[in-house]
């Protein structure tokens, strides 16, 4: 998340930077798809850190994502969880496109979020992106604080860590698969 955060700001500094160079050279005029843009003289590899961070930050929420949802999921429930997931994702991105809209309805007299992106203020949308993720990351951080974890995880405190499977409690009764049946058994640790 932190690496989000640092994305959107460094978005919101290569755009303030592109909006002076453009205002000191007077830019150029570029043709793209029949449609003229009034261009800056930046280098695109000024939106190297936003988008190397960006990448970064993504595969590192997906991948731990995916592993905490197998990890904290019932056997039985881990892809229904793993989809869960993914569809969450999915739906943080028609998220993202509604609040564009949100913004672009709310700043109507001075747009943050124009047809025209001389015109506007990308920038202050990027702080603004930056901003709620900063409060997402501290409500995380206060989840994090609160969460005791899924009782089939074995702590390390006690040397037993098993990120992938849980071992029965003594006396505890245990669903176990045999010929295409499921026959309960009980399970007895130490006395046979």
């Amino acid at each position: 998340m932190v690496l989000g955060i640092a994305a959107q700001i460094a978005a919101a500094i290569v755009e303030i930077y592109r909006k002076e160079d453009l205002k000191e050279t007077g830019g150029f005029d570029q043709i793209v798809a029949g449609k003229v843009y009034h261009s800056a003289y930046l280098s695109v590899l000024y939106q190297a850190p936003q988008f190397l961070l960006m990448g970064v930050s993504s595969a590192l929420v997906v991948t731990a994502g995916l592993e905490y949802t197998y990890v904290q999921s019932p056997v039985v429930l881990r892809g229904l969880m793993q989809g869960i997931f993914l569809l969450i994702l999915g739906l943080g991105g028609l998220l993202a496109s509604a609040f564009v809209g949100i913004v672009q309805a709310i700043t109507v007299s001075d747009e943050w979020y124009p047809d025209e992106i001389n015109e506007g203020h990308i920038d202050y949308y990027l702080f603004l992106l930056a901003g709620l993720m900063g409060l997402d990351f501290c409500i995380y951080l206060v989840i994090v604080r609160l969460y005791k974890g899924s009782p089939s995880i074995t702590s390390i405190e006690d040397g037993s860590f098993n990120h992938t499977e849980r071992r029965p409690q003594e006396d505890e009764t245990v669903l176990m698969p045999q010929d295409k049946r499921t026959n309960v058994l009980k399970f007895s640790m130490g006395n046979s």
